[in-house]
């Protein structure tokens, strides 16, 4: 019985084990081919993608802010399902669909922004290949749609700089375009990053857009206490008082009307401030006690702080200085829990003229170099900000304008091409224009510069020849005087009185000086110039000396010359060698040669 029992019991458990196999097997699949319709149903009402991604590449106005609804239906959604929904959409993207492709970036960099998945840079890279595409596509709208979003996170992470850029761009082609249904929060937080930037009338501008029409939800009065908050501020900054007042007395109805107490504080503080400026302290001051002790209590130390060197400023005027200086050492304290520079920097300057005040030489010329320091330091930020600013706009414009070449070139390339070829042509005609202008001027002064040289040598070569008459002349009558006196003795009484009368005048009279110095000049220019530079008292018997000397004439034709004696020229060649300081006559005439 035993020996039969056996294969019965092996073969009931075999039975039973495959029969549960099959069941399990069985109702598995059952189950899932129950769950897939309902998965996939369940995948159609909730997220309906290709709805979303019909809507997303659609070109109409109407449906551009749409990937703004499918953002905010993701994020609803664990971080896993919102990613596969993007992929999903993001395996539809073809050339075909670039209105797709640019919104699915803009729903990337939102998500992992919202669900801190990938870096800053990652983040920054979708939204600038968003706005690339929006460019290329010449789609305005969408231009300003990005670049309002992308200052929004790039401020929500402290980028000022860039959300700077980003605000000022939307704003420029809002101005242009008037685009005016985008989101208000947007532009609320645009109105702040632009006062950041000390662009305070542009902050006015988009404050007073973002401030909500319909303020009956406790969200919307928060917005609009906001805006007005930031409002006044950029009036106060503008140094419109009044104007300040009125937007601070706004956010303050906002902050009872929610029953915002730090904001009740802030506002107070605020408009204290503003108070303060117009020098009426007695209103300002408890505004800004009420502030000091709103923000503390709520521990809001940064802002207490503030408030209460604001006070302490004023008591330091009413001449309670100790309680002004107790004021300022707490307002120091306070900062140490949440620093802040610019409230730091008010704070060092008050305490300065405390110190002041108090006689205290010491204390007052370091904290007044403190304030120097911190607030140059605070300029110098602000001032690279706004240069790093200014080179992002630039290369921001680079891209920009190479994006749109690009995009005309595809356009009009057959069009830019013969312009380019007519353009080469014609500025290559110009040039061959200009160059043959150029060479003829050229030749022209060339030649006009060899008549001038020509007529120079000319006039050189006919000075030196009549100089060579004159002399010549001179000779000859030198030499006939001689001759007369060699025959003096032979001739009648009468001659001898005509060669006498003669001799007894002077040959080189002014006039024939007056020639002869013209004549030497043009042989010789600049010698007596020269001979002056060296002898600056030099006579006129003496210039006549040098001339002589400078044509290598003999003592006797210079006597004859000059009309004087042999003995009269060497005591005038003395003077000269004296004039000009040589020992010997051969330096004299050296000199004078080289003149």
């Amino acid at each position: 019985m035993s020996v039969i029992r056996k294969p019965a019991i092996a073969f009931n458990m075999y039975y039973v084990l495959q029969t549960r196999s099959y069941l399990s097997t069985f109702f598995f699949y059952l189950f899932v081919l129950l769950l897939t319709p309902l998965y996939a149903a369940a995948q159609k009402n909730t997220y309906p993608v290709n709805d979303w991604i019909q809507k997303l590449n659609a070109k109409d106005p109407a449906s551009y802010a749409y990937y703004h609804k499918v953002v905010s239906i993701l994020k609803q959604a664990d971080s896993t399902t919102a990613f596969n929904v993007i992929r999903a959409i993001e395996k539809e993207v073809a050339s075909t669909k670039p209105y797709l492709d640019m919104k699915i970036k803009l729903i990337t960099a939102f998500e992992m922004f919202h669900f801190k998945k990938g870096s800053e840079d990652e983040i920054y890279k979708l939204f600038k290949q968003a706005l690339y595409k929006a460019y290329e596509l010449n789609d305005a709208y969408m231009q300003y749609d990005i670049s309002c979003s992308y200052a929004e996170v790039a401020y929500n992470y402290q980028k000022i700089p860039l959300a700077v850029l980003y605000s000022l761009m939307a704003l420029e082609i809002d101005e242009k375009y008037h685009i005016d249904n985008n989101p208000r929060y947007i532009r609320f937080v645009m109105g702040e990053i632009l006062y950041h930037a000390r662009e305070y009338e542009k902050s006015i501008y988009c404050s007073k857009q973002g401030i909500p029409v319909n303020t009956a939800e406790p969200e919307m009065k928060k917005g609009a206490m906001m805006a007005w908050n930031t409002i006044g501020m950029a009036w106060q900054k503008l140094g419109n008082y009044d104007s300040a007042i009125n937007a601070y007395a706004r956010s303050l109805q906002f902050a009872n009307a929610t029953g915002n107490n730090i904001w009740i504080g802030i506002a107070s503080g605020n408009m204290g401030q503003v108070y303060y400026l117009q020098n009426d302290y007695t209103r300002a001051k408890p505004l800004l006690a009420l502030d000091y002790q709103t923000s503390k209590h709520y521990n809001v130390p940064d802002n207490a702080a503030n408030s209460l060197q604001w006070v302490a400023k004023i008591n330091l005027l009413q001449g309670k200085k100790d309680s002004a200086l107790m004021q300022v050492k707490e307002a120091m304290q306070l900062l140490r829990q949440k620093p802040q520079p610019n409230y730091l920097q008010h704070i060092y300057h008050t305490t300065a003229n405390i110190y002041q005040a108090l006689n205290k030489p010491d204390s007052f010329y370091y904290y007044s170099n403190l304030y120097t320091t911190l607030h140059d330091s605070l300029e110098k930020i602000a001032a690279l900000s706004s240069i790093e600013v200014a080179t992002m706009q630039l290369n921001n414009e680079k891209d920009f304008h190479i994006i749109r070449s690009l995009q005309e070139q595809r356009k009009t390339e057959q069009l830019k091409r013969n312009i380019t070829i007519g353009a080469i042509v014609l500025f290559s005609t110009i040039i061959i224009l200009i160059l043959n202008i150029q060479k003829q001027k050229l030749r022209h002064k060339q030649q006009l510069v060899l008549q001038q040289k020509a007529a120079v040598e000319a006039e050189k070569n006919a000075a030196l020849t009549q100089l060579d008459m004159f002399m010549q002349n001179i000779l000859e009558k030198t030499s006939m005087i001689d001759k007369l006196e060699q025959q003096l003795n032979n001739k009648t009484q009468e001659q001898q009185q005509l060669i006498a009368e003669l001799s007894q005048q002077t040959i080189l009279t002014p006039q024939d000086w007056k020639k002869f110095r013209t004549l030497f000049e043009k042989v010789y220019p600049g010698f007596f110039l020269k001979l002056s530079e060296i002898a600056s008292d030099i006579t006129l018997a003496e210039l006549r000396m040098a001339a002589l000397m400078r044509l290598h004439l003999t003592t006797t034709q210079m006597a004859s010359m000059l009309g004087i004696s042999a003995n009269s020229v060497n005591k005038a060649r003395q003077r000269l060698r004296h004039r000009l300081n040589t020992s010997s006559e051969k330096g004299a005439d050296e000199l004078i040669a080289k003149l």
